[in-house]
């Protein structure tokens, strides 16, 4: 009777676990590097495929060049399509298009090339609205982390923490090291110096400044980052817009 009640109540502790707040969190930030890490792989092979027909083409944004490709061969490019798609570049393209020496492409080829394009396009899609999830739930599981640092970067520490608990029972300077585990391992193994920052270098407040301030403003962020995970964990209140205005003031300072 005892086991029964144990097992059951093991049970409703592994529900309530597995139905939390941060399982979602945790899974989204992992679906959106996960989708990142397919288009990575898929998208330099269709750009490597369309600069044999187009080598002219210097268009960065991955969302236009897949649109482009969907419109077939550069050779029946309709100006109103291309516009539709570049905008004010479509002059430049459509002369680069006429003028190009790269060749042409079968239809069955050029088939075979929207199928990847389209692909790319949905995981483009998918990563739009995977990181919309997980910012609306960040921002109403950790209000006052998100208001720091903002959803997407509060979301990494705590999948990377492993829950909000778990963040909110580091100190300042674990969390100012999260992210930059092998540098820290090599540190202890080898000697090497120090780590300054792991993801928090995300940061604007971090990246943003000059190199050899780098370390100190991220050991105040580090701590803010503490103070509110703790707040986001325990009590719910915001203080989230207060600890940005002290740490900016201490980073004026810093500077």
């Amino acid at each position: 009777m005892e086991r029964n009640k144990l097992l059951e109540k093991v049970k409703a502790q592994l529900k309530e676990k597995l139905s939390s707040a941060d399982i979602e969190i945790m899974f989204g930030v992992n679906s959106v590097e996960e989708t990142d890490k397919a288009k990575n792989l898929i998208y330099p092979l269709l750009l490597e495929w369309v600069k044999t027909s187009f080598p002219e083409l210097n268009i960065k944004d991955e969302e236009k060049v897949c649109k482009l490709v969907l419109l077939g061969d550069k050779k029946g490019w309709k100006k109103e399509d291309v516009k539709k798609i570049v905008g004010k570049e479509v002059e430049r393209i459509m002369k680069k298009a006429k003028k190009s020496y790269g060749r042409e492409t079968t239809p069955e080829e050029s088939e075979a090339m929207k199928e990847i394009a389209s692909s790319v396009l949905k995981l483009i899609e998918a990563r739009k609205n995977l990181v919309k999830f997980v910012e609306e739930k960040t921002k109403k599981r950790m209000p006052n982390v998100s208001e720091l640092i903002g959803p997407n970067l509060a979301a990494k520490f705590l999948s990377i923490a492993g829950g909000l608990e778990k963040l909110a029972s580091m100190p300042g300077s674990t969390i100012q090291v999260i992210g930059a585990e092998k540098s820290l391992f090599k540190h202890l193994k080898k000697g090497t110096n120090p780590p300054k920052h792991g993801i928090l270098f995300q940061s604007n407040y971090v990246r943003g400044a000059k190199k050899k301030k780098r370390g100190r403003i991220a050991r105040t962020l580090a701590a803010k980052i503490a103070i509110a995970a703790k707040v986001d964990c325990y009590s719910k209140k915001e203080v989230g817009e207060k600890l940005k205005k002290e740490l900016e003031k201490r980073i004026e300072k810093i500077k």
